[in-house]
């Protein structure tokens, strides 16, 4: 923002969004203030993760499931992609802290992503996040959906990064919603 303008300073947050098909991908991270490479991590974490879900989502269709929902078994599916793809921006930004000899909480940074199709005449989305921030569906009947919870570390003002291990399990984190 204004603060980073005025000091000079980097701007520590990423975005990345591709589309396969009719699948929509978007992908956010917020590097760490206080992390002195974060702004690595952030686009790295984010350009890893819309590239595996591209290749994920190439020639995936959903299959027949209720008027309400797709079937049990894509659920799973799409849940296992966005994993897979957190767990590749996750050893991406490890690679890279590797490729630099610094420590991985040089590369801090927290991860939003989004996978979105429409549906049976409705919009599917799932998402899968790792530290502050948020992902909100708005409605027409203006409604907001969260997907996520927010993580806080041990104080107020701490968050956990995807580079963190208390991000573990991924599975628990992943959200639909219709």
């Amino acid at each position: 923002g204004r603060l980073h303008a005025h000091k000079a300073s980097w701007r520590e947050d990423s975005y990345a969004f591709s589309k396969e098909g009719e699948w929509n991908i978007i992908v956010m991270a917020d590097g760490a203030g206080s992390a002195k490479l974060s702004r690595i991590g952030s686009r790295i974490a984010c350009d890893s993760a819309v590239k595996t879900m591209a290749v994920m989502l190439k020639d995936f269709q959903l299959g027949a499931g209720t008027e309400d929902q797709p079937n049990d078994s894509d659920l799973k599916k799409l849940k296992a992609f966005l994993v897979e793809a957190t767990t590749d921006a996750y050893n991406s930004v490890l690679g890279e802290a590797h490729k630099r000899a610094c420590e991985l909480r040089d590369l801090n940074t927290t991860f939003l992503l989004t996978i979105h199709i429409p549906w049976n005449g409705k919009h599917l989305l799932a998402a899968i996040q790792v530290g502050d921030g948020a992902i909100g569906v708005y409605k027409k009947d203006e409604t907001c959906t969260v997907l996520g919870e927010a993580d806080h570390g041990e104080f107020p003002s701490e968050t956990v990064f995807l580079t963190s291990k208390a991000a573990n399990p991924l599975g628990p984190r992943v959200r639909f919603t219709i």
